[in-house]
């Protein structure tokens, strides 16, 4: 079962094609309807959550481990996606996202 999240038009072109070409199973989808809403940082990096994931902003490394269980994704994937979104991933307990 394919889990959706939400991200600006501008977004989720990238993100789609991002998801099929690393075989993530996350749908991207701009109605609202995701599980999760992906935006842009505003100047400075902002604090990413299990609602709203902040590209350009960051994370801390359980909070990350929750995102991938809320999503069903294992790990390597979030970090993978968190990487493309250039979320920084903070209180790292190292190898959790390889």
């Amino acid at each position: 079962m394919t889990t959706s999240i939400d991200a600006p038009t501008d977004m989720a072109n990238d993100l789609n094609g991002f998801c099929s070409a690393k075989s993530i199973d996350l749908s991207v989808v701009t109605d609202q309807s995701g599980i999760l809403k992906v935006v842009p940082s505003g100047p400075e990096r902002q604090e990413s959550d299990l609602e709203t994931v902040y590209a350009g902003g960051w994370i801390s490394c359980p909070r990350a481990r929750a995102l991938a269980k809320r999503l069903s994704l294992p790990g390597r994937d979030i970090g993978k996606l968190l990487t493309h979104l250039d979320v920084k991933i903070r209180e790292c307990e190292l190898g959790c996202f390889g």
